[in-house]
């Protein structure tokens, strides 16, 4: 049975990785947005909202 302070460190590392992941959607949009991509594709292609990608 893993201890307290592992599964701790479990959520973090789990949190940390999901942080990363949508970090890169925005970095991805964004490069797409100054490309003059569709809002429509990049939504589609990153799995961010319509909304989400307005506010970058």
């Amino acid at each position: 049975m893993a201890s307290l302070r592992e599964d701790g460190i479990d959520i973090g590392m789990r949190k940390g990785i999901g942080i990363g992941r949508q970090d890169e959607k925005i970095y991805i949009a964004k490069n797409m947005i100054n490309k003059h991509m569709d809002i429509n594709l990049i939504s589609q292609l990153t799995d961010l909202s319509v909304d989400e990608i307005m506010r970058l």
